[in-house]
């Protein structure tokens, strides 16, 4: 209001009442003409993406609106986008669902869960990551990488492949960011090799296609590179476990992923999926955190100040 206040020569007040003076005529006037469209269908692929906005949103801001955005994503895809056979539905509109998922929707809800997993400790996200991610190798899995349909889903022009990223990341490429991730936190030494081959299949498109290619290069940078997984346990809300949380979130690694566990390690469910996280532990009331590559792990750091330490390090050195 100041500045066209100003630029007309008029009273600040006079022009800050002006809004109000003419808004029931603008709201008239916009009544006479035609609403646009409203597309309500709910896209299991973008809400995946949006769940992991969210949870990391949570994690670096401490916003509970975020964490509770990002669980009710989470629970409703997997409640209520999930046939009798554990299968992902494309969309849903007024709770009725439509056509089958493709490898998007199954790519970008693990990742999300994945996000979420770091984000609040929760194992139940990583267990629903792990279940899709292993449903999306038997649906759209073959020797040179992924499909965008499931092979028993009618197809009529032919199984495609997208590998380019557009408005999205490409499904293929969101996929085996999750894939080596779950394989660090369980110290997979068989995905992570067979991640790698998939993309040194694809090597001469990630060395022509650029931008187009953007997440693989993430990829690609997460192999070549030395990927980290960073293990604190601890118990939840704790100063000390806080802290090296903390710690972790305010680097935000990009090659590494976090787990959190308690001071006694991982329960039993956990440990049966991710047994590389076996051993991790923390005396009662302390919290530790474990840097490692795979199985090999530097020596846990007590502080905030060592984790970071170890984090500034290039792996392997």
């Amino acid at each position: 209001a100041a500045t066209v206040a100003a630029r007309f020569d008029r009273p600040e007040a006079e022009v800050a009442a002006l809004v109000d003076i003419h808004r029931p005529a603008l709201l008239a006037a916009r009544a006479d003409r035609v609403a646009p469209a409203l597309d309500p269908k709910i896209v299991t692929a973008w809400n995946g993406l949006a769940l992991g906005a969210f949870a990391r949103g949570y994690a670096l801001t401490g916003d509970a609106r975020y964490l509770e955005t990002a669980r009710g994503i989470a629970d409703f895809l997997w409640t209520r986008h999930r046939d009798a056979r554990g299968r992902l539905c494309r969309a849903s509109t007024g709770g009725v669902t439509a056509a089958d998922g493709i490898l998007d929707d199954y790519a970008f809800f693990a990742e999300g869960l994945i996000d979420l997993y770091q984000a609040d400790g929760d194992g139940a996200s990583i267990e629903r990551a792990i279940a899709l991610t292993d449903l999306a190798e038997s649906l759209f899995a073959d020797a040179d990488g992924y499909f965008m349909t499931a092979a028993d889903v009618e197809a009529p022009l032919g199984r495609r492949r997208d590998l380019h990223d557009s408005v999205e990341p490409s499904g293929i490429a969101a996929l085996l960011r999750a894939r080596t991730r779950l394989a660090a936190l369980a110290g997979n030494l068989e995905a992570r090799d067979d991640v790698a081959r998939i993309l040194e299949n694809h090597a001469g498109l990630l060395g022509s296609a650029g931008l187009e290619t953007a997440w693989w290069m993430e990829v690609l940078s997460m192999h070549v590179s030395g990927f980290r997984d960073v293990v604190i346990a601890g118990d939840p809300g704790a100063p000390a476990t806080d802290a090296l949380l903390a710690a972790y979130w305010r680097v935000q690694p990009a090659r590494a992923v976090l787990a959190r566990i308690g001071t006694g390690g991982p329960d039993e469910t956990i440990s049966g999926l991710l047994p590389a996280l076996r051993g991790k532990t923390a005396p009662p009331g302390e919290a530790r955190a474990y840097v490692c590559r795979f199985g090999a792990c530097d020596a846990p750091a007590v502080s905030a100040a060592e984790l970071l330490s170890i984090l500034a390090r290039e792996p392997g050195d």
